[in-house]
């Protein structure tokens, strides 16, 4: 007999009880060679922790840096005569502003990270056009190297990012078609957002400017530099305009934006 479950049954018991028999069968179903795959991945996990230097801590930071935009399927889109024309070109160097943090468990690191990536708004001989993105994104990464002074450590994180597009017609009386069905009219600002999910790698070092004393044991300021790229992965092509109203645009306009940036905040390891 199948079950359906509800909110409210998973502070049943009984409902509770009937669960957990389907999936320790749905458990026993699965092949040796899984489990085979989690014992190693699990012992993996625990020699890391075995064999790191430091036992915990944490620190978080602020950032700003630079970064490049590479959207090169939206780029094209934009290309078409009947929107921006060929002489399009999109501002390749923006500003990267933001902060994240880690916990720090032996060598393994956990935590996040948020940014905004702007870019100087472009002309045209018809419009202005202004791109940016903001991300967030859960990170992890691996403690290589670790002194009184200076941590290095690759990361690589997912999450999600959000692409922001404003054109502004000044001068097209015909209109610009985005939209193929719907234009923007001369005088008329379209400010278009897209929704999609984003990772990163990268490499990171971060020097302590003060190391911990008796007074202050777990805090030190620190310094750091952050070298690596975030994708970008969209699986609709729909825009919206922030009134309830959606745009069809180009079909996956995935892209990339590297980035180096500078760290500036605190922390410890003990």
């Amino acid at each position: 007999m199948k079950h359906r479950f509800s909110l409210i049954d998973t502070i049943n018991p009984v409902k509770i009880w009937q669960l957990s028999l389907i999936t320790s069968y749905r458990w026993k179903s699965l092949p040796p060679a899984f489990f085979t795959l989690l014992f190693c991945v699990i012992l993996c996990f625990k020699n890391l922790y075995a064999q790191s230097t430091p036992q915990g801590g944490g620190f978080g930071h602020s950032q700003i840096g630079f970064n490049l935009n590479h959207f090169p399927n939206l780029t094209e889109y934009l290309k078409q005569p009947d929107i921006l024309g060929s002489a399009y070109s999109p501002s390749r160097i923006g500003i990267q502003i933001g902060g994240g943090g880690y916990g720090v468990l032996g060598r393994l690191l956990l935590g996040g990270s948020g940014y905004f990536s702007g870019f100087k708004p472009m002309q045209t001989d018809s419009a202005t056009v202004t791109f940016s993105s903001g991300t967030a994104l859960f990170n992890a990464g691996f403690l290589l190297k670790k002194t009184e002074r200076c941590l290095i450590f690759p990361y690589a994180g997912i999450g999600g990012t959000g692409l922001s597009l404003r054109l502004e017609n000044h001068r097209d009386s015909g209109g610009i078609f985005f939209d193929k069905n719907q234009g923007i009219a001369r005088g008329e600002i379209s400010k278009l957002s897209l929704g999609g999910l984003a990772s990163e790698i990268g490499i990171s070092f971060k020097y302590f400017i003060t190391t911990c004393t008796e007074d202050s044991p777990h805090g030190a300021l620190m310094i750091g530099l952050d070298a690596g790229c975030m994708g970008a992965v969209f699986t609709s092509n729909l825009w919206s305009d922030g009134k309830g109203r959606t745009a069809v645009g180009p079909q996956r306009p995935n892209g990339f934006i590297p980035y180096l940036r500078i760290t500036l905040g605190g922390g410890g390891l003990w």
